[in-house]
């Protein structure tokens, strides 16, 4: 396996996640998160606990069940649905331990016909969303995509984007705008390329 990244969450304890790969796959079947106080350098428990991954036969991500080790902690399963372009029309999150709600559904209505920033990066869904939350999921979405998201609807809130793009079709500049019921709130994102 290859550790994604480590991140500090509090002080000296570090959140780590580690990818594993089956024999000849390009796509990682699972991810174990832990966490360790780096003043003693000692593993102290998983976090997370698991990621397990799914893929459909185009061998893009259909579904991760997240999984703990602790007793009566909450787990959930995310699954992911897509158009026949490779973009993400839904994605669907439930609780499969704890209290039961309805599932918490994001929808995707349109996209552009230009690459992603990270369309080039095919391991930047693992690198840049190792929670699998939809705390914020423009980076999710983004990243699990062919090319950008132009809005998405979470219950009553909605995001839209619009892109302004370089030479090659990359978008440099995305205006984004939030609504939901108390209000709109704008704000502008900028992307830079390094070419070697």
């Amino acid at each position: 396996g290859f550790v994604a990244g480590t991140k500090s969450i509090s002080g000296n304890l570090h959140l780590s996640t580690t990818y594993s790969y089956g024999a000849s796959a390009k796509e990682p079947f699972k991810a174990d998160q832990t966490i360790e106080d780096f003043s003693t350098g000692v593993n102290i428990s998983s976090v997370w606990g698991r990621f397990d991954f799914q893929y459909d036969y185009k061998n893009r991500l259909i579904k991760v069940e997240q999984t703990t080790p602790a007793i009566g902690d909450w787990e959930y399963t995310l699954e992911i649905f897509y158009n026949d372009k490779d973009n993400v029309t839904a994605m669907a999150s439930e609780w499969t331990t704890g209290p039961r709600g309805p599932k918490s559904v994001i929808t995707v209505s349109a996209y552009d016909d230009k690459p992603n920033p990270y369309s080039s990066i095919p391991q930047w869904k693992f690198i840049s969303d190792a929670g699998w939350s939809f705390y914020d999921p423009e980076a999710m979405l983004t990243a699990l995509n062919k090319n950008n998201p132009l809005d998405y609807t979470f219950g009553t809130f909605k995001r839209k984007m619009e892109y302004t793009y370089n030479e090659k079709g990359y978008p440099v500049k995305r205006i984004n705008t939030n609504t939901n019921p108390s209000g709109q709130f704008k704000f502008e994102e900028t992307f830079t390329y390094q070419c070697n």
